[in-house]
């Protein structure tokens, strides 16, 4: 498709759930630029199935960066599914975060 807005946002709070269903060769519905890249696949594949906090962390720096680097979507906002009073919604962040802003690894890694 020459076009496609899409407003998928990942349901679960880690990193490797939405790369998996969007960003992975296996082309899954959600994949819906057709992106392909080995790389990516493997690193998401390690956050996937990794327990090591270290390993983790470094592999989902890793197809993050692969994601700024390549562009293959294009992020434009991130939905919220937070509630908040009018005077916090200034607070909350628009834009997708940056790889520096990534969630706490999952209870349970060391």
């Amino acid at each position: 498709m020459p076009l496609i807005t899409n407003a998928f946002g990942g349901w679960l709070n880690y990193p490797e759930y939405f790369f998996f269903w969007c960003y992975h060769g296996q082309n899954a519905v959600f994949n819906t630029m057709g992106y392909q890249n080995p790389a990516m696949d493997a690193l998401i594949d390690k956050a996937r199935f990794d327990d090591r906090h270290a390993k983790y962390e470094a592999a989902v720096k890793g197809f993050i960066d692969i994601a700024f680097e390549e562009v293959p979507r294009v992020p434009i906002f991130q939905p919220l599914l937070e509630r908040g009073d009018a005077e916090e919604r200034h607070r909350l962040p628009l834009l997708v975060p940056s790889p520096a802003r990534l969630p706490p690894a999952r209870e349970g890694l060391t």
